[in-house]
């Protein structure tokens, strides 16, 4: 019983061991079948999108250089999306702003259809921009000057049922006509024309346009309005993207106006300093050196432009010059309080004669201190008026700038 039992147990391992070989063997199989399918399954999609794009782009049938319409009577039409990035910097001296564009086109080609399931079920593949006939986009500066931003290395997706698509990505820098009175609050209105410039007008056309804003990054300018006009140019369909900018300015208030408004409100009190101080006529000349040096520091900020002159520039150089008028009027009213009466004079190589000079030192004394009483009146009663019109002046101009830039 022992050596059957013993068989037995001998016989059970066996056919286990054999059963998990088998296994093995049968998930080794499909792990070998799977593979093989991955790679007939990566040879023939390979095989089916070359044969497609060899179809699509096969210059027997297909024309890069020709416009897919057709019949005469056909125009094709393009769907548009315009969008620019938030950051913008503008260059007052050029007249020009830099941006970033981006620009997407999309159209129906009939050349460029295919049914799918005769190429491996492949429903979109991209091309070459040269291999296909696609818009040549041009960016007129509002000049004569332009800038192709289709090149050789952009793509395009073409869909099976003829659907083109085409993503533009662009900086580019144009012109813009700038006023910067209103400097640091001013807004600008710029416009970008579009054109395609190897279609006429009755080939082309513009139909669904949208326009967006990439929020990109904070810069100084903020976008406020944005859109579009379809125009016509010289037989060419005009697409004009139009934006208006705002500048931010907080930065220019905080480093530039209140501290120009506070030296400037501070320039008339010269004029309250007494004659006989002797710190007069320095205060004045101290203000008009801090000012000219603080001018030099802020002239790097200030907006550079032949076209037009910032009001905040034209109130800087008149405060300025009334600082140079104030240092003037101090100087007079200094010498106007401390003139001396020269017929008093006595010199003192003479021999003192104590009768006569103490008669000449009485009346010296007595025409000293009318003089003295005349020149303090004199001398206060003109800091008296140019104080009043020092700070008249300044009050009406602060308050004329912050009006006009405001508002």
């Amino acid at each position: 019983m022992a050596v059957i039992y013993d068989q037995f147990i001998i016989m059970t391992c066996l056919y286990q061991a054999q059963c998990i070989i088998n296994h093995i063997r049968e998930g080794f199989n499909s792990f070998i079948c799977y593979v093989e399918q991955i790679h007939v399954t990566s040879s023939d999609y390979y095989k089916h999108k070359m044969k497609l794009i060899n179809d699509l782009t096969d210059y027997t049938r297909y024309q890069p250089s020709q416009i897919p319409l057709q019949n005469n009577s056909y125009s094709l039409p393009i769907d548009a999306v315009i969008s620019i990035g938030n950051s913008i910097e503008v260059r007052e001296e050029t007249q020009s702003v830099l941006l970033d564009i981006w620009l997407q086109f999309k159209w129906d080609d009939f050349l460029m259809t295919w049914n799918s399931s005769n190429f491996g079920n492949i429903s979109t593949v991209r091309l070459d921009i040269d291999q296909i006939w696609h818009p040549k986009i041009g960016i007129f500066f509002g000049t004569e000057q332009e800038s192709i931003v289709t090149d050789s290395n952009t793509q395009v997706q073409v869909s099976h049922d003829g659907t083109v698509f085409i993503h533009i990505i662009d900086s580019t820098s144009v012109r813009c006509f700038l006023d910067v009175a209103k400097f640091p609050f001013d807004k600008q209105s710029c416009e970008i024309y579009i054109v395609p410039l190897n279609a006429y007008k009755s080939e082309i056309y513009f139909r669904n346009i949208s326009t967006e804003i990439k929020i990109i990054g904070e810069g100084q300018w903020d976008i406020l309005t944005h859109g579009y006009i379809l125009e016509e140019r010289s037989n060419n369909a005009l697409l004009t993207f139009a934006f208006v900018i705002e500048r931010r300015p907080s930065y220019y208030v905080t480093y530039v106006i209140l501290p120009i408004m506070a030296t400037s409100l501070l320039n008339p009190v010269v004029f309250l300093i007494p004659a006989d101080s002797g710190e007069k006529v320095s205060t004045a000349v101290t203000i008009l050196l801090s000012y000219s040096v603080f001018l030099g520091v802020i002239s790097e900020l200030l907006a550079k432009t032949s076209t037009s002159i910032a009001m905040l520039s034209i109130y800087i150089v008149a405060s300025q010059l009334m600082s140079g008028l104030y240092v003037f009027l101090c100087v007079i009213i200094v010498r106007r309080f401390n003139r001396l009466d020269q017929n008093t004079f006595v010199c003192p190589c003479f021999p003192k004669n104590n009768t006569v000079n103490d008669g000449i030192d009485s009346a010296k004394e007595s025409n000293d201190e009318t003089s003295h009483k005349e020149s303090y009146y004199d001398a206060g009663k003109i800091d008296r008026i140019c104080a009043r019109v020092a700070f008249t002046f300044t009050f009406t101009a602060t308050i004329a700038l912050s009006i006009f830039l405001l508002l």
